[in-house]
């Protein structure tokens, strides 16, 4: 009866470990945005928010696909990626595009309120890890 109970107590740790391991992705991209939330109302910098915006994208992806598969990707291919967890597909046809191509401009103007409500919805519906995509 005992041995029952350790090999239950066990069993119960191992399963709020792993639980607490996935989550722990979603926070930490939840405090990265709280960041670079804060950030760009204190610098108002537009390239900066897009530039911190895809970064944290790109690390979300990391922590749900493999290196090679989700760093590899690029462009259209990148939004379809991050469209996945949307029904209506605001990166490939929305303000979401801008990830793609704003990074690496010059100069980008766009409506930053509506970029970082898409960016909480995604980080929001995110899978964790080892939920399919």
């Amino acid at each position: 009866m005992l041995l029952a109970g350790l090999i239950l107590l066990g069993l119960l740790l191992l399963l709020w470990r792993r639980y607490r391991r996935r989550r722990q992705v979603r926070r930490a991209a939840w405090r990265s945005l709280k960041e670079i939330e804060r950030n760009f109302r204190e610098q108002g910098d537009k390239q900066q928010l897009l530039a911190n915006l895809s970064i944290l994208l790109r690390r979300l992806a990391l922590s749900h696909a493999s290196r090679t598969e989700s760093a590899a990707v690029v462009g259209d291919q990148w939004l379809s990626l991050l469209d996945k967890v949307h029904q209506e597909m605001p990166y490939s046809r929305g303000i979401g595009y801008l990830l793609a191509q704003g990074p690496y401009q010059r100069q980008c103007d766009y409506d930053a309120r509506q970029l970082l409500n898409l960016v909480r919805k995604t980080v929001k519906r995110w899978p964790l890890p080892g939920q399919p995509l």
